[in-house]
């Protein structure tokens, strides 16, 4: 498929701010999300990955607005998302959706899977009954599902099977852009590749662009082209999925790699990072990275590393890369 040469989705400074509630000022924000940059072009998968609690799944939702971000833009086909009203939004809805981490806790439990599946043409418009089953009929065959079990409820369905009817939903209304939130983590590791080929699929033959968020490291490298790579809500590398296994170049970045399971690892080759992690409140300057980077120094302490390009489409926010 051929792709535009602008970007599908350009996110600038992006910043998500929360009261924090372990502060004893009320005043005090927890910076959820701290002045984050990237862009995704059609047909691209990119990879966010870090720790829980970084601030992947908040930057997800602040990309489609499910939650209000506190500043920055989000650039959708060139349109800045958050200026535009509720009912401007609506149209835009149709092209960005979003797969869930937990699919049964996202499904409505008292209704039929095929219900389910015609609620998102009936939201939009689309009422004529024989025009919703077509369309159910083919979302039916993209995704493996029979229809059999369109008369089915959700708690009939395995794991596997409901995250198949949650990418079925998302794909009712032909989006350009889904947000995939940890869309294999709870499932077992053969239906995990069933379903990372499923979106393989799409994502080739059908051009729809991924942000996809995962702290499977060995998900990501199989699925993304591209990856950003989060801590304490910055963005601390981002490259080509190519680049960045091969030559990770932030210590955080090594030590997510390093953690990844494998026959040929030495323990000894391992880096390894100690202590506990700040709260995204707990410090003002510096390297957010600090407190639990093996190779620090005193200007790492002092001053926030920028997100900096060290080679072609590779950016690192490191004082010593």
């Amino acid at each position: 498929m051929k792709k535009s040469l602008a970007p599908l989705l350009e996110v600038k400074h992006l910043q998500k701010n929360f009261h924090s509630k372990n502060s004893s000022n009320a005043g005090d924000l927890l910076k959820a999300v701290d002045d984050i940059s990237f862009d995704l072009n059609e047909g691209e998968a990119l990879g966010l990955v870090g720790e829980s609690g970084c601030g992947k799944s908040t930057t997800a939702r602040a990309v489609l607005r499910l939650i209000e971000p506190s500043a920055g833009e989000v650039l959708y086909k060139g349109v800045d998302l958050l200026k535009l009203r509720s009912e401007e939004m609506r149209p835009l809805r149709k092209e960005m959706q979003i797969i869930f981490q937990d699919p049964l806790a996202s499904l409505n439990p008292k209704r039929r899977i095929r219900d389910i599946l015609a609620e998102p043409f009936t939201i939009h418009g689309m009422k004529d009954i024989d025009c919703q089953q077509k369309n159910i009929a083919e979302l039916l065959q993209k995704t493996g599902l029979s229809k059999e079990q369109l008369e089915r409820f959700p708690h009939e369905f395995s794991g596997g099977q409901l995250q198949r009817i949650g990418i079925a939903r998302a794909l009712a209304l032909k989006p350009r852009l889904i947000v995939a939130d940890e869309p294999v983590s709870a499932l077992d590791v053969s239906i995990q590749a069933q379903i990372v080929n499923l979106l393989s699929d799409l994502k080739e033959n059908e051009g729809i662009a991924f942000l996809f968020i995962s702290h499977d490291m060995g998900v990501v490298e199989h699925f993304c082209d591209r990856v950003a790579v989060m801590y304490l809500g910055k963005i601390v590398e981002i490259a080509t999925t190519e680049s960045l296994y091969a030559r990770p170049l932030h210590p955080y970045t090594s030590a997510l790699m390093a953690a990844v399971p494998s026959l040929k690892d030495k323990i000894k080759d391992r880096t390894v990072i100690t202590g506990e992690a700040l709260d995204a409140s707990d410090f003002s300057e510096g390297c957010a990275f600090y407190a639990r980077c093996p190779i620090k120094e005193k200007q790492c302490e002092e001053k926030s590393p920028p997100l900096k390009e060290i080679s072609p489409n590779h950016k690192v926010a490191c004082h010593l890369s």
